[in-house]
């Protein structure tokens, strides 16, 4: 039912014409236009708070907030940011990678791994 209303009013906007449909925003009251700004500016805010709310971990939040400062205060676009995100996303992989191996490795020669604590007080 939702999309039959929005191919109604499209189709009464084509039917109509720019001059019905100008009109028509002309004629909406100032207190509405207001409401609608205030919530357009709000939703830069909201977009980051929902992109937080299902990407949030902590191992990966300051990537996070350098995309966000790179977009929205160097000015830098999308597809910039995107493509440094993949660059980045990249080299940490290939470093997990390589230091899984590193680990396989010293496992099969038969070198015991330590923890960080146990070496931290063997010192």
């Amino acid at each position: 039912m939702y999309p039959t209303i929005f191919a109604i009013i499209a189709f009464l906007a084509v039917l109509l014409g720019s001059e019905a449909i100008g009109a028509m925003v002309n004629n909406i009251p100032p207190v509405v236009l207001t409401a609608l700004k205030t919530a357009g500016n709000v939703l830069p805010a909201l977009g980051f708070a929902i992109l937080l709310k299902t990407m949030w971990r902590a191992d990966i939040a300051a990537f996070y907030f350098i995309g966000f400062i790179a977009a929205a205060y160097l000015g830098l676009g999308t597809v910039p940011v995107a493509i440094i995100g993949v660059s980045i996303a990249v080299i940490v992989c290939l470093n997990d990678y390589k230091h899984i191996q590193e680990i396989r490795e010293l496992k099969s020669t038969g070198v015991k791994e330590k923890s960080e604590t146990e070496d931290f007080f063997n010192e």
